[in-house]
């Protein structure tokens, strides 16, 4: 058991942007899924060792590629999609003050009282979510 968690820690420390998924089905998984970034755990004979320490728990092999090809490509677009609308709402806010700047002749005046940037804020990072990404 060991030596798998040795493993997954060699690839965790050889490049810190790549993320480690780790799948085990035993109690001698353990260590290794704790190890990794994501890990996913599978029902099977050995015990429900591996199941209760996992992030993701699926109860057959059969299902894996349906959860990797399928919930992670859904997930992957997801967070894309919630990244542009982050950029969106952030350049907004941006283009905005730069435009009452002009206006305002460089005066230091605030462009909209405090409840109106706290609306735009909450509208802006919460439809998306409701909306998009449910």
């Amino acid at each position: 058991p060991m030596q798998k968690l040795q493993l997954v820690q060699l690839v965790r420390e050889a490049d810190d942007k790549r993320i480690t998924l780790t799948i085990g089905d035993g109690a001698n998984d353990v260590p290794m899924i704790l190890g990794g970034h994501v890990g996913i755990g599978i029902r099977g004979k050995e015990g429900a060792a591996a199941v209760q320490v996992c992030d993701i728990a699926i109860s057959q092999f059969r299902f894996l590629v349906p959860l990797l090809l399928c919930h992670g490509r859904r997930s992957y677009r997801r967070v894309a999609v919630f990244f542009c609308y982050y950029l969106y709402k952030n350049f907004v806010l941006l283009m905005a003050d730069l435009v009452w700047m002009f206006w305002d002749n460089f005066q230091g005046n605030i462009a909209f009282p405090e409840y109106l940037s706290i609306a735009f804020n909450a509208f802006f990072t919460s439809w998306h979510v409701l909306f998009v990404l449910g």
